[in-house]
């Protein structure tokens, strides 16, 4: 059923395994934040508006930029790498290097009232809706 090579010593699993070996040592050595998904944020909605929170270890306010335009989020950082002369690192999982995460939500960002805290790596955004796009209950007159 499967190919011959499978079950030979030297074979696709081998390969499989030097290859795994070779990303693994290339994405190690990798001197730059793995951007896709950099930082991690979770983000959810009700209907006032919109709050994010980013997992950001070891950076300041000095080291974000946030903008709002109309119903976009973006947020821009740069993560410094620990600096460590004179040792020789042994595992080095954690990213740095500059970041931009831009976020669509389904609703216009009131900008002036946005509010951005940052506490234990942990950036939290407040994202309220705009007045138009708040919900508005309609009253219904009887006859």
């Amino acid at each position: 059923m499967f190919g011959r090579s499978l079950l030979q010593p030297h074979g696709i699993w081998d390969e499989m395994e030097q290859l795994q070996r070779g990303l693994s040592r290339i994405l190690s050595d990798e001197p730059m934040m793995r951007t896709a998904g950099m930082p991690p944020i979770n983000m959810w909605s009700d209907e006032k508006g919109a709050t994010l929170t980013a997992e950001l270890p070891g950076m300041t306010i000095e080291d974000l930029e946030i903008s709002v335009l109309g119903s976009a989020l973006t947020l821009k950082g740069e993560r410094k790498p620990d600096e460590h002369k004179d040792a020789s690192w042994h595992r080095r999982e954690r990213g740095y290097g500059k970041f931009t995460r831009t976020f669509e939500l389904p609703f216009r960002i009131d900008a002036e009232k946005v509010e951005a805290t940052l506490q234990d790596g942990v950036l939290r955004l407040s994202l309220p809706r705009t007045q138009e796009e708040l919900p508005r209950r309609i009253t219904v007159k009887g006859s």
